[in-house]
């Protein structure tokens, strides 16, 4: 499964993954555009979606310069996320084939972003140590074991 940010989105990835059976769930920007009617287009923002709403749409087009034909959209926007409070709605491009299935994949990126962080400057400066190859490879083996250790203990 490819799970990707609103950085990381592009429509033709989606066709592409869509055409070699990959499940994805892709994050939209919220200037994307969805296809409400026959060629009657409305921008993702402006479908009044508050806090403590979801919808899901099936066979949509979707674009952001040209259409793409066939695609699921689910969206949610929760009041809050921990203790953070959620700014905007998610609009995830996916074909898993139903909310739930869509949010709960989504949300496992969560886990992947403190990773991310984990190895930059907040955690391990992993980019600051300049390392290659073989020592690249073992100080991020070094560093999965501390992860690793850290979840064990914390499930524990």
């Amino acid at each position: 499964m490819v799970l990707g940010d609103r950085k990381f989105c592009s429509l033709d990835l989606a066709n592409c993954l869509k055409s070699k059976e990959v499940s994805f769930c892709l994050r939209l920007q919220k200037n994307h555009c969805i296809e409400m009617d026959d060629l009657i287009w409305q921008r993702l923002y402006e479908r009044g979606i508050v806090p403590r709403t979801s919808f899901y749409v099936q066979g949509k087009r979707v674009r952001k310069t040209r259409p793409v034909t066939g695609f699921e959209l689910a969206c949610k926007w929760k009041k809050n996320y921990g203790k953070y409070q959620v700014k905007e709605a998610w609009f995830i491009l996916t074909n898993l084939g139903s909310l739930p299935a869509a949010i709960n994949a989504y949300q496992q990126r969560m886990g992947i972003e403190e990773m991310f962080r984990d190895c930059k400057k907040e955690g391990y400066d992993l980019e600051g140590t300049s390392l290659k190859g073989n020592r690249l490879i073992n100080m991020i083996l070094l560093m999965t074991l501390a992860d690793s250790s850290a979840i064990f203990q914390g499930t524990e």
